[in-house]
């Protein structure tokens, strides 16, 4: 029995009568504290219960906005880069008319075959007969005199090993191209034989030379009566006349991974940089000269360039299929290998 009767109650009094305080017997007070102890244990337990459970709630929570922030973070660097890259790769706007040069296909070092050397002065008078525009490619020679040749040194086509930049005019003009009586034509030859008849255009081969070669053609072309435009692989000779001849149209030559190019001695990392197109953010050039056989579909720098719409050069196109192939599609076709009609459709 847990509680006291109505007998054992101590006496005592109060106004409004007697009153009785009741008296607990040991083993009430003894079960009231055990009742006490299971409370408190109890509530103890679901309040660290409680706490633990918050805890785990606020870790969770905690966690998420790390991960979410993570994640956020990284979108954020994503886009940036997306747009340095996209920053990089604008060409110059907004775009100039060059619809001029465009009217003509363009022969490769002239129009040249076995009996006419590429780059001779026989090759490009060939190509202005049949009405079609050349494209060259300009040295300068140690003393200082620009002219007319693909390759940095002789050894392929004059069987001469000896760098152009390093030599004479007299030295160069001692090579015979391709076993033949000619020569390597001077610059000066080669804008004579042509008279501003047909479109020029006029790659830059650089040496570690690019303020003297690009003044120096920058320099003659003012006193020619004719079409032409420059480019080079080189974004310095390009990033030159955009700063000290705007008025001249440029354009940056370029290639893809994979194109033929790729495998003529040019460096991997060099390739792997001419193919990002990221060499604009120098030139900012009016046309893009592209090898078009290394467009294909995952091409993602020319597909960006692309929707930017630069003026389009495609080189080297060697077959009459594959010129129909660029119609639509570039704006100049520069061939070699076989002689498509002069007139454009």
């Amino acid at each position: 029995m847990l509680f006291a009767s109505s007998s054992a109650w101590s006496a005592g009094e109060s106004p409004s009568g007697v009153w009785r305080q009741a008296i607990v017997p040991p083993v009430a007070s003894s079960a009231m504290r055990i009742h006490r102890h299971l409370v408190i244990e109890f509530t103890l337990n679901y309040s660290t219960g409680m706490a633990k459970k918050q805890k785990l709630c606020y870790n969770s929570v905690e966690n998420l906005f790390r991960k979410k922030g993570f994640t956020m973070v990284f979108l954020i660097i994503l886009i940036v880069l997306i747009l340095l890259y996209v920053f990089l790769l604008i060409p110059r706007l907004p775009r100039r008319d060059m619809s001029a040069l465009t009217k003509v296909d363009y022969a490769h070092r002239g129009l040249w075959n076995a009996q006419r050397p590429e780059n001779s002065l026989s090759a490009f008078r060939s190509a202005v007969d049949l009405g079609y525009g050349i494209e060259l490619d300009v040295h300068r020679t140690r003393d200082g005199v620009l002219v007319v040749h693909h390759d940095d040194n002789l050894k392929r086509v004059c069987g001469v090993d000896r760098r152009i930049a390093q030599s004479t005019l007299a030295e160069v003009r001692a090579c015979h191209l391709s076993g033949t009586d000619e020569v390597v034509p001077t610059f000066d030859e080669v804008l004579e034989a042509v008279g501003g008849r047909v479109p020029l255009i006029v790659e830059l081969k650089v040496e570690q030379n690019v303020d003297s070669l690009c003044s120096a053609v920058r320099e003659r072309m003012q006193h020619y009566n004719g079409l032409w435009c420059m480019e080079s692989f080189d974004p310095r000779a390009v990033q030159w006349f955009r700063k000290n001849a705007p008025e001249i149209i440029r354009g940056q030559l370029a290639f893809g991974l994979g194109g033929e190019a790729a495998h003529k001695g040019v460096k991997p990392l060099t390739a792997f940089f001419i193919s990002t197109l990221m060499q604009h953010v120098l030139s900012r050039p009016d046309f893009l000269a592209y090898e078009a056989i290394s467009e294909h579909g995952l091409n993602l720098p020319m597909r960006l360039v692309r929707l930017m719409r630069p003026w389009m050069v495609a080189w080297t196109i060697r077959s009459q299929e594959a010129l129909d192939h660029t119609r639509g599609k570039y704006d100049i076709a520069i061939f070699e290998g076989f002689v498509p009609p002069a007139k454009r459709s």
